[in-house]
């Protein structure tokens, strides 16, 4: 800055060097410079400062100084703006820092093991008639539509969160791993449990374990998980919100010794 003030001190110099009098125009320097404001009508007092009154005599020399002026005033600017931007990237770092140190206690609180067993619940179901095929039993591709009314409840139940809820609040949960392990077959009307657990798998993904059994005789069916990455709403991978990890660490309790 002390080069723009020798700047702007030359600029008053010229200003006392030509005459008295001139043509009015006003000179801004922005909101913190200064501004120099040139009158016609009176002359220049000596030892003012540059905020005074500069009188410019000619319509020529006043054009030439008032381009001094501006080039002055735009660089004074052009440094304040860059003060400016680097005071509010700074405070963003910070404020980014904060967050996700926050974020990563939490996922540090989560209990452990990965299976929380304790994050669980069980929804029943009837085997319904255009689920079944040709062979009698269910056809493969219900056992994920299965789990999904399972992973469903199990959040609604256990979090106090529907999914329609999540979505409502900008977070979507697409997968991105499925495996299942059939282990028995389910007839028309059969009455099915479906035995779901949840956990945080890593810093940005959730996993859905899920079971299920006959009703009666406790005969396995179908087991396996599914794995879901955090994502808004237009499919970009997202941290898991501080407010979802929350509920999580509510819902699961204090981690076992």
């Amino acid at each position: 800055m002390d080069a723009l003030a020798k700047d702007m001190h030359e600029l008053a110099a010229s200003f006392r060097r030509e005459s008295q009098r001139g043509q009015a125009s006003r000179l801004a320097a922005g909101s913190s410079a200064r501004r120099c404001i040139v009158f016609a009508s009176k002359p220049f007092p000596p030892m003012l400062p540059l905020s005074a009154i500069c009188p410019l005599p000619h319509p020529l020399n006043s054009r030439f100084l008032a381009a001094q002026a501006l080039q002055i005033a735009q660089k004074m600017f052009a440094h304040r703006q860059e003060t400016i931007s680097l005071n509010l990237a700074a405070a963003l770092d910070s404020a980014h820092r904060q967050r996700t140190a926050h974020r990563n206690a939490l996922v540090a609180a989560l209990p452990r093991p990965l299976f929380m067993s304790h994050l669980h619940d069980v929804l029943q179901l009837r085997v319904r008639y255009s689920e079944t095929d040709q062979m009698g039993t269910f056809y493969n591709s219900r056992a994920l539509e299965w789990f999904e009314c399972g992973r469903t409840e199990l959040m609604r139940r256990q979090l106090g969160l529907s999914y329609a809820e999540l979505e409502a609040r900008g977070v979507f949960l697409p997968l991105i791993e499925a495996h299942l392990e059939f282990q028995g077959g389910a007839r028309y009307d059969d009455l099915l449990d479906i035995s779901s657990t949840v956990a945080m798998d890593g810093r940005a993904k959730i996993r859905f374990d899920a079971q299920i059994t006959q009703n009666a005789g406790r005969r396995p069916v179908v087991r396996g998980y599914t794995v879901h990455v955090f994502a808004d709403g237009h499919g970009k991978p997202i941290r898991p919100p501080a407010w979802f990890l929350e509920l999580m660490q509510k819902a699961a309790g204090p981690a076992p010794a």
